[in-house]
């Protein structure tokens, strides 16, 4: 599962998908129409938090999670960002084990 945020992160990570060939990757981001550039992946649209919208957070962190519980990713990668954070926190709380 590749998650990142819009702007920067987002292109960051779409960098890396030679790196992704062959995989069955599921793209996570909070911007719809961002599955466009991913159109050959599975892709879902996670609300946009902030410290200014802390609700959004706790929404993006309920969908993320339900989305992994759904998914069942081998691995989680992001660029950066509050998505990304949340969604290692999710993969944290479901027993997914860090690589190294």
């Amino acid at each position: 599962m590749a998650v990142a945020s819009i702007g920067g992160h987002w292109i960051q990570l779409l960098r890396l998908r030679p790196v992704f060939e062959g995989q069955d990757v599921v793209f996570v981001s909070t911007k719809a129409s961002f599955a466009s550039m991913v159109s050959n992946c599975k892709f879902y649209t996670i609300p946009d938090g902030s410290r200014k919208n802390p609700i959004n957070l706790l929404l993006s962190f309920k969908v993320l999670f339900k989305i992994l519980r759904q998914e069942k990713p081998e691995a989680i990668l992001s660029t950066g960002a509050a998505p990304g954070l949340l969604a290692l926190l999710c993969g944290k709380i479901l027993g997914k084990k860090p690589s190294g």
